[in-house]
């Protein structure tokens, strides 16, 4: 009785665990043909996030904080190890010095015109002097921070000894947006505002976001008549600050402040445009009592855009302002304002003339000739000018596409700085001809892929951002391949240097018997 007892417990039991395994089975294999996955296929992207996710792990992304954190680590630790080591190699440039990179900000010291600021996407901060009419040396500025991507330049108009910068390539706020939006998101790292007293020589921290590295300073303003106070446009909001960047008041809290313009005359009055990539609040915001309180400008204004939109102010007569507007992938147009931003007439529509095409999020701005508001230049992608405030429209060719900022002369309205994906250009006939101030300049960015011979020291090709593949030959003068755009992987045969690839976006892919002299699908 109890040998039967025990047997049918027993079958009960493996009835339950069969049970159990068959319903385990619908599980796993039983689909709707909705729920079936595709495989995963290996491709750039999917390589990418594996080498991301190797660091992050076991977060989905890499902290905030995990940059700064590790540049102090090895600051620390390898300066602590090298004291026991003898006596190595020091590293050297190699260029291209003859090829300038992204360049996003410029500005031009008020109290010495020969000497210019610039900031490089991933290049830091640079400083050019004039030694002559033509003649010039750049040098590059070391803060001591990780500081690549220089965004913004502000110099006190009283004494060009204080300087200060915005760090961080940010054009998203915060966004992980999947395809092209992940480029858009953030150039290079920021860690809020750097600010010198000695003309470059040391560095403080004036906005200290060493541990919020997706925060970028997109714009700094100095009130001309009361440099104390300062703007900083960023993609948290506006800033202000009353003494000197020594403290900062958050004073408007719309996200993506891409750019800030203070009336000359009335410097109570400040505007500041808001938005890119879709954040909320796009518009252009004005305050008549230096930042206390704002209102948003509409009087024949787009009611908002997905790009981001640039201020120019007319200086010799600071009620007419232009406005040039871009939604993220097409111009939208420029609009002008002749009392103060309360009406808008749109001057140039982009339907027309789509100079920021693809990249309303990027690279555009619209600039006044300080002595005749008709007279702009309207930069892009490509570069146009009018004589006669928007109603014709012209290009002009002499420069490198994807424009970025610009910088006048303080006391020379004919000449005016540029900074472009191909660096720094300038011209002193009003933009009848152009000259590329680009030797020294190294700042050229090059994508993964970079190629060395494994037979000859002196021999290797690299793919730059929007500037073609080069090759080194032993120079710091480096050789354009023939490869246009932007250059991208690169490959050296092993065993006979001669036969070298190359590629370009939209999958140009070439192969060159002879070291590039010519190329072949």
């Amino acid at each position: 009785m109890r040998q039967r007892r025990f047997f049918i417990i027993l079958l009960g039991g493996i009835a339950v665990l069969f049970g159990i395994f068959a319903l385990r089975l619908s599980t796993i294999f039983v689909y709707g043909p909705e729920e079936k996955s595709a495989p995963v296929k290996s491709d750039a992207m999917n390589a990418l996030n594996f080498w991301s996710d190797q660091r992050s792990y076991p977060s989905a992304v890499m902290p905030d904080a995990g940059y700064y954190k590790a540049f102090e680590y090895s600051k620390y630790h390898l300066n602590k190890s090298e004291k026991g080591l003898k006596a190595v190699d020091t590293w050297e440039s190699i260029g291209p010095r003859n090829r300038g990179g992204r360049t996003n900000a410029i500005a031009v010291d008020p109290q010495n015109t020969d000497v210019i600021y610039a900031g490089a996407a991933s290049g830091g901060l640079w400083r050019l002097t004039f030694t002559g009419q033509d003649q010039y040396s750049w040098e590059y500025i070391d803060t001591g921070f990780p500081v690549l991507g220089v965004n913004a330049i502000g110099i006190d108009p009283r004494n060009s000894d204080v300087i200060y910068i915005g760090t961080g390539e940010v054009y998203g706020y915060q966004s992980s947006i999947g395809g092209l939006y992940i480029r858009t998101t953030r150039g290079s790292y920021g860690i809020g505002l750097l600010k010198t007293t000695d003309r470059g020589a040391t560095w403080e921290k004036s906005i200290d976001w060493s541990y919020n590295q997706q925060r970028g300073i997109l714009a700094i303003e100095i009130n001309p008549l009361n440099p104390d106070v300062i703007f900083a446009g960023t993609s948290e909001g506006t800033y202000k600050s009353i003494d000197t960047g020594e403290t900062w008041t958050k004073v408007h809290s719309t996200f993506m402040a891409v750019d800030i313009a203070i009336n000359p005359v009335d410097t109570n009055i400040v505007y500041v445009s808001c938005g890119n990539l879709g954040s909320p609040g796009s518009g252009i915001y004005k305050s008549v009592n230096s930042g206390e309180t704002w209102t948003k400008l509409g009087g024949g204004l787009p009611s908002d855009w997905s790009g981001k939109t640039l201020l120019a102010i007319y200086k010799s007569s600071p009620n007419i302002i232009y406005a040039d507007v871009a939604d993220d992938f097409h111009t939208v147009g420029i609009y002008r304002s002749e009392n103060h931003g309360a009406a808008w007439t749109q001057v140039i529509m982009g339907p027309f003339v789509d100079y920021a095409t693809y990249q309303g999020w990027f690279s555009h701005y619209v600039r006044i000739n300080p002595l005749d508001y008709s007279k702009l230049l309207i930069a892009g992608v490509d570069f146009y000018y009018s004589n006669d405030g928007g109603v014709t429209v012209t290009e002009k060719s002499g420069m490198h596409v994807d424009h970025h900022a610009y910088a006048d002369h303080p006391t020379d309205p004919n000449t005016v700085y540029f900074a472009n994906d191909g660096g720094v250009y300038r011209t002193t006939d009003g933009g009848a001809s152009f000259q590329m101030l680009n030797d020294g300049y190294v700042t050229a960015q090059f994508y993964n892929g970079f190629s060395s011979s494994a037979t000859n020291p002196d021999f290797a090709i690299g793919g730059l951002q929007d500037n073609g593949t080069y090759f080194y030959k032993g120079t710091p003068q480096w050789e354009y391949s023939g490869l246009g755009g932007d250059g991208c992987y690169t490959a050296i045969n092993p065993s006979n240097d001669l036969i070298v690839f190359g590629s370009a976006q939209y999958l140009r892919i070439r192969r060159s018997t002879n070291r590039g002299q010519d190329w072949a699908i």
